[in-house]
This record gives structure tokens, sequence and C-alpha cells, in this order.
């Protein structure tokens, strides 16, 4: 009996246990952007040394496989390599995708002189990280006056707008950080709420390419961005101070962004700017000091496929407007023209006395993109804004601390855009934009260059716009 146990036993333990490894994992590598196909791809099987390069249409066919799960590592030149989990239990075809484009280079300058060189004003005009941070004590109106063919108006020293082409506030649409700025249509004295030491990317369009952005901006669209992160580890900063002599104040600025190289990203800047009476080459313009606390916070995920960025700031200021200025009647103003200096000259003070004008701009954006395969690109985002404005004049001592006028505007809106590619010739963009203020919808179709298609085959441009006000005040 123990003989045949044994004898059992020892076959058992010789049985081999046969593995199906016929199965066949086939495909395509292509593009992200365009579906196109990525020549000399090389796709690497982790755990084996299965290794194959895709031919001149991007195919790879990955033989003798086993019933398991597989990790392929893929990679191409200018491309992030990916990593793509297979469980193979059959034979499989599947594709792909890469970013080719994932490289982006740095602005690339190129400097040249013509007697025929064509002036850039009319179309789009951009001012340098340099020049920004050379302003950094001022406003968005004193660095825009550095591009022909921009001019400005001051109500007080530091309330200036832009006028480009003999237009303004709402015919002048500003865009921070991809958001519609609603906060300078209220009058000629509301200067824009943008601290400047939050941007990187300052640029003016004219021309046609204003209808990508708004139908209403005959003047112009001022473009003001953050800059833009790259995904690597790194932990990187600036801080700017300076001092003026006039106004005997200073103006702080410090941003601290940090990057991964799995595409999170973080940053965090503050704005801190005091000044007191500024003054002339003889007496003091009193009442013309400012203060101005600012902050800005971004997070965000940057990866080819998906993607989103969280953005919040605040913008908090107090402005004192030149005490002579104010009149009360005709003959007040008679009197201040033919004086040949303001007819109120005080003592330097930093305190902001009335007239004077305190706002705040609240902003928050979400915003978020996704890419799908054989079909296009969709954008979403939401934004935010809260306006609080208050105005205070000369008056009695029972009602000094009460303001004159008292402004409040809410603004929501949300957007969605689709970047389509399912027809071979055409690029479909699809647009669709709904805040308090109006209702927009946009479907817009662009022939790919190189293809050639009869006129009577083009399709037709839908627009429709509903001006619908709703404001909250």
């Amino acid at each position: 009996m123990i003989k045949r146990i044994i004898i059992i036993l020892f076959l058992l333990s010789n049985i081999s246990y046969s593995q199906n490894c016929n199965y066949t994992f086939s495909g395509k590598v292509i593009d992200l952007h365009d579906g196109s196909p990525l020549i000399g791809a090389i796709i690497v099987s982790s755990d084996s040394d299965v290794l194959v390069q895709t031919d001149i249409n991007g195919i790879f066919n990955i033989t003798n496989l086993c019933e398991k799960t597989y990790v392929f590592n893929v990679s191409h030149p200018s491309c992030e390599s990916r990593a793509y989990t297979m469980k193979i239990s059959s034979n499989t075809n599947k594709n792909l995708i890469l970013e080719h484009h994932i490289e982006e280079l740095s602005e690339v300058s190129i400097y040249g002189e013509s007697n025929n060189e064509k002036s850039k004003t009319f179309l789009e005009n951009k001012i340098s990280v340099e020049t920004i941070d050379n302003y950094n004590s001022g406003s968005l109106g004193d660095i825009l006056k550095n591009i022909s063919g921009i001019s400005s108006f001051n109500t007080g020293n530091t309330i200036i707008k832009p006028i480009i082409n003999g237009l303004h506030s709402s015919r002048v649409v500003i865009f921070n950080n991809g958001v519609k700025m609603e906060d300078q249509e209220w009058g000629t004295e509301h200067a824009p709420n943008i601290d400047i030491n939050s941007i990187e990317s300052l640029k003016l369009i004219k021309g046609a390419g204003l209808l990508e952005y708004s139908g209403n901006a005959i003047g112009g669209i001022i473009i003001a961005e953050a800059s833009k992160v790259k995904k690597k580890d790194s932990l990187y900063g600036k801080t700017i101070l300076s001092n003026s002599t006039n106004g005997r104040g200073s103006t702080i600025s410090s941003r601290l962004t940090k990057t991964y190289s799995n595409g999170w990203y973080g940053s965090i800047q503050t704005t801190y700017k005091r000044y007191g009476d500024f003054e002339s080459a003889n007496y003091v313009l009193s009442n013309t000091g400012t203060k101005e606390k600012n902050a800005s916070f971004r997070l965000g995920l940057d990866k080819y496929t998906h993607g989103f960025e969280l953005y919040i700031s605040n913008f908090d200021n107090e402005t004192g407007i030149l005490k002579a200025s104010h009149s009360h009647s005709a003959q007040d103003q008679l009197r201040a023209i033919n004086s040949s200096k303001p007819l109120i000259i005080e003592n330097f003070t930093y305190n902001i006395n009335s007239p004077k004008q305190t706002y705040t701009h609240t902003l928050a954006r979400l915003k978020g993109y996704k890419f799908y395969n054989n079909f296009g690109k969709l954008n979403f985002q939401y934004d935010f804004q809260r306006n609080r404005r208050f105005e205070y004049d000369i008056r009695k001592s029972s009602y000094k601390n009460l303001p004159s006028i008292d402004l409040n505007l809410e603004t929501h809106s949300v957007k969605f855009d689709l970047f389509s590619n399912l027809n071979s010739n055409l690029d479909s963009i699809f647009n669709s934009n709904s805040n308090s203020n109006y209702r927009s919808l946009r479907l817009r179709w662009k022939r790919k260059a190189g293809k050639k298609m009869a006129l009577g085959k083009l399709p037709k441009v839908f627009l429709y716009r509903c001006p619908i006000r709703l404001n909250r005040h």
C-alpha cells in the first residue's frame, strides 16, 4: 500500500502544466493631437525581453504572449514615455497614444532691420517680463503706455485707464488668466483691478483676432496671464522690493512655485504696496496716497490626456483722490483753473481721507480639459467674480464715514469649448459661453492646411448671440 502511494505522488510531481503562449498583441502608436502614426516608436514589456518597433505606418505586432497581465512601456523621440497595463487572454488589438508635442520651447526672438518692415501694432504686441518687473510698483495702465498706439487718462495718481484708438472702458476688453474682467464698465474713474505682479505675459490684440475672444472689443483686447509651469521636480520663485522717494513708499512682491514631474503644480503670490502723498517740484499733492494688498493662488494638474487648474485671486486697494480737485460749483472750477498751484496744500501724510475709493475684486476660476480618442478635446471653465466698490466724498462729519456710492457686482460664467477632428479635412470648434451678462453659442469650421475643398461643400457658420442683462447689484 505504501509503495502504491509513493508511486502516485511521484507521478503527480512530474505532471507539467502547459500554458497557452500563442497570443498576439497588435495595434498602432498614434499622436494624441491629430491621430497621425508615430514611426519608430519602441514598445518594451517590463517582465520579458520582448522589444518591438513600429513600422512606417506606426503599426506594431507582438507575438508569443501568454495568458497573463503585461506592462508595456511605449517611448518615442520628443514624446513623454507612457506605460500601458494589458491583460492578455486572447489576440488583442489596441491603439497606443503618445503626445508627440510634449516638448515646448521658450520664446525665440529674432532681431533684424528692414526698410519695408510693417508695424505689428494693428495685430499683436507683447510686453516682456523684464518690463513688467520694472513697473512692479505701477499699474496696468502704466505698463501699456509702452506700446505704440496706446494712451491713457488719469483720474487720480494711480487711477489709470488705457485708451486704444480713442476707445476705452467697455470697448477695451481685459482678460485676466482666461477670465473676462467685469470691473471697469462703471465709469471713467474705475481702473482695471489687476495686480501686475501676478502676471508674466501681457499682450495686446487688435484687428480680426479680436473675434476669437469678444465681439464688443472694438478698441482691442488686453490679455494678462500667469507664467507657464514645466513638468519637472522644481521649487522656484522671486521677490521684488522697490522704493520710491516720491510718495516715500515701497512695494514688495513675492511668488513661490512648486512643480512635479507627474504634472502637479502649485503657486502662491502676494503683493503689498504703501505710498503716502505724492509731490510735485514745489508742493505736496495732498491726499494722493495709496494702499494695496493682493494675493493669488494656483493649484493644478497638467497631463497630456487630462488636467485642471484652480485659480483664486483677491485685489484690495484704497486710493486717495487729490483733495484740491474736489469742487462744489462752477466758481470752484474756475478758481482751480486760474490758480498756479492747488488751492489745498497740506503737510505730507500717509493717511488717506475723503475723497477716496476703496475697492475689492475677488476672482475664482476652475478650468479643465480632457482628450478623447478619435474625437477631440473638450475644455471646461467656470469662473466667479465679485466687485465691491465704495466711493467717499467730502461730507459733513456725521456722514464722513458713509460712502456716497456703494457698488456691488457679482458675475458667474460657464464656458465649454469642443475641438473636434472627426473630419479629415476640417477642424470643428464648438463654443458655448453663459454668464450673468450674456449667452453665446458659436460653431466654427476651419479647413486644415494642405486640404482642398470645393466652396459648395464648406459648411455654413452658425453664430448666435443674445444679450441679456442679469447683473446683480
